[in-house]
Order: structure tokens, then C-alpha cells, then sequence
């Protein structure tokens, strides 16, 4: 018999990194064959926006929650529960009623932790609860950058490193096919792929945009991503006003075939975030071979080999931004061997498959070392 996992996790809707991770996590064949799993989607917000607002409807929401995980323990007691713990605010309350539950019935926990912020929680509310949340809880982090923020909390034998993982979607033949194209005359294209937020530099790219313009280099810039606190409108009104109308487009959310397509055309990758975690975007660029500039934000210097697969600014500073394009615009070479090497570690590190192999691994030795446990006491 398989060992039984409960997951309480994040899924789409909104379709955000940790919740995409989680979706192509459960459908995993390989996770499916290997552990009997029940799954309760523990999201109280299906837009952005709603994320971090409290609502009573979200505290109801959170209360259906918590008798429904109860439910779930007493019926079908599993050897242990995953969980993707959200780390700070309204979200890590709602989730520690959950955590409370299942402590409750005492049933081995896993954080999986997708975002960061518990260090800068202080006073002894925090403290207290923090301390409670991880008491004898495993947790695994996507970089071991991000472990001093809770190592107040957890001592490092009870952390593991998984960095997250995307689907491969361009082969070896269609890599060729690009690498070559790259190679041709074409109007250089710099790409930004995100949602349009403040924090993930989208004013900074726009103004090294125009700071390339007033150089007189020809460029294209393509600025993907949906509506949040930014919208394409307020850009393109400013792009207009700076005259950079012609340079710049907006062509909103893509996915799938027409997310590839803009990959494919694009030179390079820029993306100076004030605040993340762990951007899937930055491994879809790599997957695609394209260097990246972005900032040392989370675990973002594990990702990026600043100088070999990349380039690495201060946040908020658009001049070093433009520095750094019209750098790769003008060293052809330059440009493609960081590629090359961008691509080349994403296929070492960070293909959905390196993820699933190592976090399936996990969960074995977890659940073997449960199961472990159980017959020792009875035999006792």
C-alpha cells in the first residue's frame, strides 16, 4: 500500500508561480504512482488582488477550511501532510489555523515554502507563533539563500533545498533552430515577462527604455504580463510622452504558444524585481537561452551566475539596466555565450523533472521514516 499524503496547498486561480508549481506537482504520474494523495486546495482568493485584503468571506472561507481538513484527519489518517505554508500576513494566519488542525491529530508536517518575509515579522506576537507554526516541522526552501530568513525558527537539519522547476518546452532541435536565427540580422529585442507590479521593476525597465532612445541604439522592447498595480494603459500613455511609441509594445497576458513565440524572438531578458522569492519567469528565459538582467532579490543570485549566465544590478537603478543591455547589444558574443550557459544550467537544475525527482524523494524518506516510527511503537 501506498503511504497516504494529505496536501493542503495553493492552485489556480490566479495563476501565480507557487500555485502553477503546485498544479503540474499533482499531476504528476510519478507522484500519483508512488504515494496515495488527497488534495484540498486551501486558496481563500482566486484574483491578485484579493490576496492580501482580509474579507469576512475569507474568514468564513478559512473556518469551512479548517472543519474540512479535520474531516479529512479523522477519515483517512495520513503518514504526513505537505503543505504550502504561506509565510507572513493575513495569508500565514489563515494557514496556521490549518497548521493548529493538524497538529491537533498529531500527524507528521512539511512546509514547502514559496515566499519569505518571516524575519522582518518582529515583537513577541510574531515571535510566538512563528515558533509554534515550525515547532518539529520539516521545511523545504527553494534556495539556501532564503534560509536565514527563518532560521530563528528552524534549525538547518530540518531544512532541504528543491529549487523549483518548468516544463521543458523547447528541445534541443528547436534550440538550434533558434540559436541560429539569433544569429542573422534583426532588430534587438529585449523582453519583460510578468505581471505589470510596481515591485517588479516594470517603471525601472521603462526607463532604461528611454535611456537607450536618447542614446540613439535601435531596439524593441516587449513588455508581457497582465494588469495588477500597473497597467498597459498608464505604460503606454508614458511610452507616448517620452516618444517611444514605436520601441516599446504591450501585448498583455500570453501563455502557452504565444509565450513561447516571444521567448523565441527575444535577444535578452530583463526583470530588476524589488521584491521575489523565486521567478519561474527567470528559468523560462534561461530555458530559452536568454541572458538575463535582473537584481540580487531572494533567491535570485542562486539562480542567476552573475557575469556567466547574466548580469546582476543594484534595485531601481535604470541607468545600470541600460548599461547592461546596450552592453550585450553591442557583444554579440558576449551575449551568446551567456545564453548558452543559461540554458545549459537549466537543463543541469531547473527542469520540472530535476524538481519532481528530488521532491519525490523527499516525500519517500518522509513517509518511510513515519511508517518507521508507527511500527516501532507498536512493536514496543
Amino acid at each position: 500500500m501506498n503511504p497516504a499524503i494529505l496536501f493542503l496547498v495553493h492552485l489556480p486561480p490566479p495563476r501565480i508561480g507557487p500555485s502553477v508549481v503546485n498544479e503540474a506537482l499533482l499531476a504528476s504520474p510519478a507522484i500519483q504512482a508512488e504515494f496515495d494523495c488527497d488534495v484540498l486546495p486551501i486558496n481563500t482568493s482566486s484574483r491578485m488582488k484579493e490576496i492580501s485584503r482580509f474579507s469576512w468571506r475569507k474568514a468564513a472561507g478559512a473556518l469551512a477550511l479548517a472543519w474540512e481538513v479535520a474531516g479529512m484527519l479523522r477519515r483517512k489518517r495520513p503518514s504526513l501532510v505537505y503543505m504550502t505554508l504561506t509565510p507572513t500576513g493575513i495569508g500565514f494566519l489563515k494557514d496556521l489555523l490549518l497548521v493548529f488542525v493538524v497538529k491537533a491529530f498529531r500527524v507528521r508536517m512539511v512546509y514547502h515554502l514559496h515566499g519569505k518575509g518571516i524575519r522582518s515579522r518582529q515583537g513577541l506576537f510574531w515571535g510566538f507563533l512563528y515558533q509554534c507554526c515550525f515547532a518539529s516541522a520539516r521545511v523545504i526552501l527553494l534556495s539556501e539563500s532564503l534560509y536565514p530568513d527563518l532560521e530563528r525558527y528552524v534549525s538547518r537539519s530540518r531544512v532541504v533545498v528543491i529549487p523549483n522547476g518548468v516544463a521543458l518546452t523547447c528541445g534541443s532541435v528547436e534550440w538550434e533552430e533558434i540559436r541560429e536565427q539569433r544569429k542573422g540580422p534583426h532588430l534587438f529585442t529585449i523582453l519583460f515577462l510578468g505581471n505589470l507590479v510596481k515591485s517588479k521593476g516594470v517603471w525601472t525597465v521603462m526607463e532604461a527604455a528611454l535611456n537607450l532612445k536618447e542614446k540613439g541604439l535601435p531596439f524593441r522592447l516587449c513588455v508581457v504580463g497582465a494588469d495588477f498595480d500597473v497597467t498597459r494603459d498608464q505604460l503606454s500613455l508614458w511610452a507616448k510622452q517620452k516618444g517611444l511609441e514605436r520601441e516599446v509594445a504591450f501585448p498583455g497576458f500570453l501563455d502557452g504558444e504565444d509565450k513561447a513565440a516571444v521567448l523565441k524572438a527575444a535577444d535578452i531578458f530583463v526583470y530588476p524585481t524589488q521584491n521575489d522569492t523565486f521567478p519561474l519567469v527567470l528559468l523560462e528565459a534561461m530555458q530559452y537561452g536568454l541572458p538575463v538582467v535582473t537584481t540580487a532579490e531572494g533567491a535570485v543570485p542562486d539562480i542567476v551566475d552573475a557575469n556567466q549566465t547574466g548580469f546582476v544590478i543594484p534595485s531601481g537603478d535604470a541607468v545600470a539596466l541600460a548599461d547592461k543591455v546596450e552592453f550585450l547589444m553591442r557583444e554579440a558574443e558576449w551575449r551568446r555565450n551567456m545564453g548558452d550557459q543559461a540554458r545549459l544550467k537549466f537543463l543541469r537544475e531547473y527542469t520540472f523533472e530535476v524538481f519532481e525527482s528530488r521532491l519525490r524523494q523527499l516525500l519517500k524518506s518522509l513517509t518511510n521514516a513515519n511508517a518507521a516510527v508507527v511500527e516501532g511503537s507498536c512493536a514496543g
